[in-house]
């Protein structure tokens, strides 16, 4: 559940979650979202913290998280992993 106390300006507040319903209802209330690949993609960035970023996504597809193919693909190619 998304909770955002009522004085809170609600462009500032941000959250990670990737279940749809949740996602709306946080886009609804004006609250900025990020999936899993949104938090993972930033890391890649710094240099020795992530490797290989197919490789953490693939475990964690292998765990059950769906990741639309087209989105991968373009996450994948825009951080030079093919």
């Amino acid at each position: 559940m998304v909770q955002v106390p009522e004085s809170a300006d609600r462009a500032s507040v941000d959250g990670a979650i990737d279940e749809l319903l949740g996602r709306r209802s946080a886009r609804s209330l004006g609250i900025k979202v990020t999936g899993t690949i949104g938090n993972i993609v930033p890391a890649a960035k710094h240099p020795g913290l992530l490797d290989r970023v197919r490789a953490v996504i693939e475990e964690l597809v292998n765990h059950r998280l769906y990741i639309d193919a087209e989105i991968l693909a373009r996450v994948l190619r825009g951080i030079g992993e093919q």
